[in-house]
C-alpha cells in the first residue's frame, strides 16, 4: 500500500504443455525403426572383433609351434583337425624321410594328421600349444590355394617351413609359385564378405592375419 493506494500484485504462472499420446507413439515408432536398422550392424561389429581375436590367437599357435621346433630341435607339424574345431600341434622326433613318407592330412582326425606306420613314441601332441574351438559357429580349414599334399604345415629346427612342406621322393610336390601356407577361420553367423579371416605363413616364418584372402605377408 502506498499513499493509501492499493497496488494489485499479479502472480505469473507458467503452464507447460505435455506430450500427446500421438507424439509419444510416433517417437517410440521412430526409435524402434532406428534400432532395427542399426542393431544388426552393431552386433556384427562385435562378432567380427571376436573373429579377429580368434584368428590372432591361431596365428600365435603357429608362432609357438615354430618356437618349439627351434628350441627343441625337432620337427613340429601344425594342421586343422577335429573337423575344423582344432588347430593341432604335434612334435615329431624321427627323421624327416620317415615323416614325409608316412604322414597324410585327414581333417576329421583329432590332430588333423594320419600318422600311418609311425610309432606313437615318435609323436607328441602338444596340448599346451594346440587350440580348441568350442563355439559352434566357428570353423577352421586349410585354404583351397594350398595343395592337398601340403595341408600340414611343418616347421624345421632352423625355424623355416619345409621347402615342399609335405611330400616325399615317392610322392613329390611341385613347387608352386606361392609357397605360403594358409588356413581360414570363419563364422557361420556373419554375412558373406565379413565371415572369414585368413592366417598366412610364409616359408621363412613370417605370419600374418588378413581379411583379404590370398594376401602375402609383407
Amino acid at each position: 500500500m502506498t499513499d493509501g493506494i492499493t497496488v494489485p500484485i499479479r502472480r505469473m504462472t507458467s503452464r507447460r504443455r505435455g506430450y500427446t499420446l500421438v507424439e509419444l507413439v510416433l517417437v517410440v515408432a521412430l526409435v524402434s525403426v532406428l534400432a532395427g536398422l542399426f542393431a544388426p550392424g552393431l552386433a556384427n561389429v562385435g562378432k567380427e572383433s571376436v573373429l579377429r581375436a580368434r584368428a590372432e590367437a591361431l596365428a600365435g599357435v603357429v608362432a609357438s609351434a615354430r618356437m618349439h621346433a627351434i628350441s627343441h630341435g625337432t620337427l613340429v607339424a601344425v594342421a586343422p583337425g577335429n573337423s575344423g574345431k582344432r588347430l593341432a600341434v604335434v612334435a615329431f622326433d624321427a627323421d624327416e624321410t620317415a615323416y614325409e613318407e608316412n604322414v597324410t592330412f585327414v581333417a576329421s582326425d583329432p590332430d588333423g594328421m594320419n600318422w600311418a606306420t609311425i610309432s606313437d613314441a615318435n609323436e607328441v601332441y602338444l596340448k599346451n600349444i594346440s587350440f580348441d574351438i568350442t563355439d559352434a559357429t566357428f570353423a577352421l580349414e586349410v585354404d583351397s590355394s594350398v595343395p592337398a599334399a601340403k595341408s600340414v604345415l611343418v616347421w624345421r629346427p632352423n625355424g623355416w617351413m619345409r621347402a615342399d612342406n609335405m611330400g616325399s621322393a615317392t610322392n613329390p610336390v611341385a613347387t608352386p609359385s606361392d609357397d605360403a601356407w594358409r588356413i581360414n577361420l570363419s563364422r557361420s553367423d556373419l554375412p558373406a564378405g565379413q565371415n572369414r579371416i585368413q592366417i598366412t605363413v610364409n616359408p621363412i616364418g613370417l605370419i600374418c592375419v588378413s581379411e583379404a584372402l590370398g594376401a602375402s605377408c609383407p
